[in-house]
């Protein structure tokens, strides 16, 4: 499957799940984000002595942490239902184009390539894409409420932070597409696994009675 393909795959019949944790996601950071501002208003009129003040703060910040431990909750409901149905599409997207393949195009490759797909493939796009992609929302959010903050403390500060900051994302751009050579390569070596370890079992009484066990170990001695 091309990316565009898995991409599609992951996300057909599941906008409202993704619309909603993304909105969950950016709630919920605004949230605690903005609890930290209300905390020091709250131990300002505290000290000053001011108890009206003090009650509505109180209010306020108990509201705002209600509200976010909400949006906790939800994220932990639907992020499972938004991976179960992302990953159950992309196997029966794959297990369709295999099916939809001819006979000739469908020997092209090995049973293994096609096992691979159902099994290293998925866990690859599991952990690089399902199971990230609302931490990285989380965390781009952080990061610029976190810049809006330290811009009304001190100016100068946060330049100094943001330049620090970008120094590890240039690095990530840069080693970004070996990364994804890296993956496929990982790919194309699970394929080869799975192809050797098939042929193996298939021939495993083969292997015993001509007692070929170490030619045929996964690492030589």
């Amino acid at each position: 499957m091309t990316d565009k393909q898995v991409k599609k795959s992951l996300s057909k019949n599941n906008g409202f799940n993704f619309v909603f944790l993304t909105f969950s996601a950016l709630l919920q950071t605004a949230i605690m984000m903005s609890v930290s501002i209300m905390l020091e208003k709250v131990i300002a009129v505290a000290t000053a002595k001011d108890l009206q003040g003090l009650y509505t703060q109180g209010i306020i910040f108990i509201i705002m942490l209600a509200v976010g431990f909400a949006c906790y909750i939800c994220l932990m409901k639907i992020k499972p239902l938004f991976q179960k149905r992302a990953l159950t599409q992309y196997k029966n997207n794959a297990y369709g184009l295999i099916l939809g393949k001819n006979i000739t195009d469908f020997n092209k490759y090995d049973t293994a390539t096609y096992i691979s797909a159902f099994t290293n493939d998925v866990t690859v796009i599991q952990d690089s894409y399902i199971f990230t992609i609302f931490d990285i929302i989380t965390h781009i959010t952080t990061f610029l409420a976190s810049i809006v903050i330290m811009l009304l403390y001190s100016p100068i500060l946060t330049a100094c932070a943001v330049t620090l900051s970008l120094i590890p994302l240039v690095v990530m751009l840069c080693v970004g597409s070996k990364l994804g050579e890296h993956e496929k390569r990982i790919s194309d070596k699970n394929q080869g696994f799975m192809h050797f370890l098939k042929d193996n079992l298939i021939g495993f009484s083969t292997i015993k009675v001509f007692k070929a066990e170490n030619k045929s170990a996964l690492y030589k001695k």
